[in-house]
């Protein structure tokens, strides 16, 4: 608790701006509190309240009590931020992630994820709390598992990190600061703002197919969306209500982000590819995500999704009948199977472009009804 005997109301002023600067301005949590006590001890008239650093009445206050003592009364607040990571099967890793993140916040929390190895015991023997899954649930549900933790903690920051050292700890600081600026309630960190990342040709490929797909369907505009360095800010915590338990849950997490109305910012990241954590094939994984954003651009833009699906499969049944006139006009032959097939593929994507349409209304009638 600070204190000082300011007499000048503009003196105060000044005091309470630079104050403020000092302390962590996140919208969210009480930045501290601050009174201002004029003749009448009786009368307290707060500047800073429970709305969280809106200064209510501020200059109207000061001005009115041009030559009061005042007191001005300080309660600096220290903001409460952790780290969560998923983690399955990195006993390998997992140590010095954990020992390298812990300068950063006030508490590391790894969710061990059903793993078969040491991870458990070697996060907990670098000082992290360790939540363990009984089984394999899947990089979602111990996210989910992370987020749910967090708000039981009441904490102000929630960065997430991958557990496989891809990530640079050192690196923290950098997601904080937009939400220590106010800027930003989700920091994304994105590999392909840094120019020295070296990601190799197929991933970077897959990375910008599923971005592309991750930002048609919710809107966005960001270079990484499967970045999993990120920072939540308590807004962002209480707001982000994920469903994904696979490894979609990037993709969910920007699009759920958007719908809440979140401030999104990215940052510029390193990446590791030197090390040998990952547990998926990365061909495998990357089909796995598009197939989870495709679901969600299905069920959050039916006329889109089914749409592109009709005008494509127009667009094919359209080819091949040509060809079947060609067929039939020019070389004097009529290629009954291709008629068929053409016929079929321009009814499906028919019946997908009114499918679009029926659904597209059925999802505008209920947002009304909300």
């Amino acid at each position: 608790m600070k204190h000082s005997q300011i007499k000048n109301a503009s003196v105060a002023l000044t005091t309470l701006n630079e104050v403020s600067k000092e302390v962590f301005p996140n919208p969210d949590s009480p930045k501290f509190n601050a009174s201002v006590i004029g003749e009448n001890p009786h009368v307290l008239s707060p500047i800073f309240g429970e709305d969280n650093g809106n200064r209510k009445n501020k200059n109207k206050i000061l001005n009115n009590m041009q030559k009061d003592e005042i007191k001005l009364s300080v309660d600096t607040y220290r903001p409460r931020i952790i780290a969560g990571l998923a983690a399955y099967n990195e006993e390998e890793y997992i140590g010095t992630m954990v020992l390298g993140t812990r300068s950063f916040v006030d508490e590391v929390i790894v969710v061990d994820d059903g793993s078969s190895d040491r991870t458990g015991k070697f996060a907990s023997l670098a000082c992290a709390r360790v939540i363990k899954h009984k089984e394999n649930q899947g990089k979602g549900k111990a996210i989910q598992t992370i987020l749910e933790e967090a708000k039981k903690m009441d904490v102000d920051v929630v960065v997430l990190l991958d557990a496989d050292c891809q990530h640079n700890p050192d690196e923290i600081p950098r997601l904080l600061e937009p939400i220590r600026n106010g800027e930003a309630d989700l920091v994304n960190g994105s590999r392909f703002l840094d120019k020295k990342s070296k990601i190799p040709l197929y991933r970077r490929i897959g990375q910008h197919i599923l971005t592309l797909s991750t930002n048609l369907c919710s809107g966005t505009s960001i270079t990484d969306s499967q970045s999993g360095f990120r920072a939540l800010s308590r807004k962002a915590i209480n707001s982000i209500k994920l469903i994904e338990n696979g490894m979609g849950v990037e993709s969910e997490m920007i699009q759920k982000a958007r719908e809440s109305n979140l401030r999104i910012k990215e940052v510029p990241i390193g990446c590791r590819y030197d090390v040998n954590g990952s547990t998926f094939n990365p061909v495998s994984h990357g089909f796995r995500v598009l197939g989870t954003i495709m679901d969600q651009l299905q069920r959050k833009h039916p006329l889109l999704y089914f749409g592109i699906l009709g005008l494509v499969l127009m667009s094919i049944g359209g080819f091949l009948s040509l060809q079947t006139f060609y067929g039939y006009y020019i070389l004097s032959q009529f290629w009954i199977g291709k008629a068929m097939i053409a016929m079929l593929i321009l009814l499906i994507g028919i019946f997908a472009m009114f499918t679009g349409l029926i659904l597209n209304s059925i999802s505008i009638m209920m947002k009304e009804l909300k």
